[in-house]
């Protein structure tokens, strides 16, 4: 029997392209999640830019938007405590335009050449590689306690925005100031927005622990099956504009990157909207090749001088050579636009900066009294954990000053959760030797001031838009009441909710002559997973349930998490001892986000728990026994 001669060359070549299958990660925001769409513009805007995609109401322009963590590498979780990346490229008729932003408006420092110095501090510790996507560690905050530059930021970080519940309910920001040119050569200062459709919504630390461990892809898993739901995530374009001739009427350098205008003072004007509709077909090709570069701008739209996106300019183009081994990847497919890329790539230098860059602690403060109650309750605690990690007492206390600077009363709070005294307000020691406080040009910093609070700031003042996506679980076994589930389940669609059976095991779920099909055994759903819970009525299933440990964790840990709770019929037996809530007989009662029917399910209830999910978290149970 005759033989294939081996063929080396053939299987050093098979071998090549396996070889070569992988790109190097990106040194930050490596863990990412792609979506082509188009963003279409609501008006004009001809008086303020020549930018061809922005002339024209109704015109559309093909993008493609890539959202990651910032510190984790590829293979980490999705629900890291983490600044977050937006990133979209607008494939426009003069060339590709890059708008490479954030989750949060600003950012930790102020000049680029200490950018790889943060980078590095939030990276694991290169002697054990660890903690991988955290921040809860000693070089990171040893890092923050010497750039009181970095407090406004820090503020934003260990806010409730650093743990979204989806890519598509989070806002995207742009960071720095941009400039807009108008045909007549006209210019004005820019700060761009993305206001998401489904409002601003959040996951509690200790659900991101669970979702890590039950869907570490909780993000990326999300956005792909919106998508191809035809649930496409939509996000308003905003802008802030202001007259050049007015930079300076601020109380702050609107040059800073770590500043902010607060929306009460400047409105964002809505000027388009961006809609994602198709995933990618290839993850490697596209939204592992793609590469954004902030220098990469149209006619129209043009660079400030802000030091940190001089910096950024000068810096991306080396580094997508780097990873991609391609000039910058320009020719590959998903980098490739209809005309030729214009690089503003030069770098400006740093030129002279205003004394307000020295106010570090004026908007972190702002920040902090603008949020909810419950928001700045989950702010403090974040703090607490994260400097609960580091080890040296060093660093905890130069943090503990630094707190100080921004908010005493904040201070008093996270030292007491450290056991540590709070440094004095006004003691240099920790920071070198006491300066003339009589003076503030000798101080490294201008001490905080009281200013107006910004409501925008808070993610409970969020637009909201129904219950469109939101998950609810619905907790059945053999014996549920047909009725009650047909009844919740039309009114919960109906709104545009995604409804999910969870069951004790797989497969159908029989009741008298109905079935249904069990999407999630109490194995593979967890309650982290949903937005919400509803416990139909039926003896026989509420007798099942009860024999089911992970029924009593599912319901416990939905009411921890403030998340809507519905129950009709037997199933109101599962929520008993539930702290707050109602007890004994009655009619229809709704409280702290728990709905219950002692009797059948109706109309009333089913719209009762339409409401109670439309509002979100029910975050006064926090503050109950």
């Amino acid at each position: 029997m005759s033989k294939t001669p081996f063929d080396a060359s053939a299987l050093h070549e098979r071998f090549d392209r396996l070889d070569h299958a992988r790109l190097p990660e990106r040194v930050v925001n490596a863990r990412g999640a792609g979506a082509h769409g188009y963003f279409e513009a609501y008006e004009s805007m001809v008086s303020l830019t020549r930018a061809d995609f922005l002339r024209e109401k109704g015109r559309r322009t093909p993008v493609f938007v890539r959202f990651s963590t910032v510190s984790g590498f590829r293979g980490s979780t999705d629900l890291a405590r983490d600044v977050r990346g937006f990133a979209v490229k607008f494939y426009t008729e003069e060339g590709n335009y890059d708008l490479v932003g954030n989750n949060m408006p600003v950012f930790f420092i102020q000049d680029a050449m200490v950018f790889p110095d943060l980078v590095q501090a939030a990276k694991p510790d290169v002697h054990n590689e660890m903690p991988q996507a955290a921040t809860a560690q000693d070089a990171y905050w040893e890092f923050i306690s010497h750039m009181p530059e970095s407090m406004h930021m820090i503020m934003w970080a260990m806010s409730d925005r650093a743990i979204p519940r989806s890519y598509r309910m989070m806002e995207g920001f742009g960071v720095h100031t941009f400039r807009m040119v108008n045909a007549a050569g006209e210019g004005c200062f820019v700060k761009f927005h993305w206001k998401p459709a489904l409002g601003l919504h959040a996951v509690t630390w200790d659900e991101a622990i669970k979702i890590s461990g039950n869907d570490p892809d909780f993000h990326r898993r999300d956005l792909f099956d919106a998508i191809e739901a035809g649930e496409y995530p939509e996000w308003e374009f905003g802008v802030q504009v202001v007259d050049e001739k007015d930079r300076h009427a601020f109380d702050f350098d609107l040059l800073d990157p770590t500043k902010l205008i607060p929306e009460e003072v400047v409105p964002v004007r809505r000027i388009g909207k961006l809609v994602l509709d198709r995933n990618p077909r290839n993850y490697f090709a596209e939204t592992e090749q793609v590469a954004f570069h902030p220098g990469h701008v149209v006619p129209g739209i043009d660079l400030s001088e802000d030091p940190l996106l001089q910096g950024r300019v000068a810096a991306y183009a080396r580094a997508q050579a780097l990873r991609l081994g391609v000039g910058d990847g320009h020719d590959l497919p998903i980098n490739r636009g209809s005309a030729p890329s214009r690089d503003r790539s030069r770098f400006r230098g740093h030129g002279s900066r205003s004394d307000a860059f020295r106010d570090h602690f004026t908007q972190a403060r702002m920040f902090l009294h603008s949020q909810s109650e419950p928001e700045y309750n989950h702010l403090c605690h974040a703090l607490e954990f994260e400097l609960g990690k580091v080890s040296s007492p060093a660093v905890r206390q130069r943090m503990l000053f630094m707190l100080a600077q921004v908010d005493e009363d904040l201070a008093a709070s996270v030292g007491k959760g450290l056991g540590m005294p709070v440094p004095r307000k006004n003691d240099r020691s920790l920071d070198g030797p006491a300066p003339d406080t009589r003076d503030s040009q000798k101080l490294p910093w201008l001490p905080a001031r009281d200013v107006p609070v910004s409501p925008a700031l808070s993610m409970a003042n969020s637009r909201q838009s129904g219950i469109a996506t939101r998950k609810v679980a619905v907790l059945i076994a053999d014996g549920y009441d047909r009725n009650d589930l047909a009844m919740m389940r039309k009114a919960l669609e109906s709104s545009g909710a995604w409804v999910r059976i969870v069951a004790p095991q797989l497969g159908a779920i029989p009741s008298h002559r109905d079935t249904v099909e069990a999407d999630f055994s109490f194995r593979t759903g967890d309650s982290v997973l949903f937005d919400a819970i509803y416990i139909p009525g039926g003896r026989k299933s509420v007798d099942a349930l009860k024999r089911h440990v992970e029924v009593g964790d599912f319901v416990r840990d939905s009411w921890r998490h403030c998340k809507p709770i519905a129950a009709s019929g037997a199933g109101v037996e599962l929520l008993a001892g539930l702290p707050g809530t109602v007890s004994g007989p009655g009619k229809l009662r709704a409280a702290h986000g728990v709905v219950v029917a002692p009797g059948k399910a109706s109309d009333a209830m089913a719209d009762a728990f339409v409401q109670a999910i439309a509002k979100g978290r029910h975050w006064a149970r926090e503050t109950l026994a």
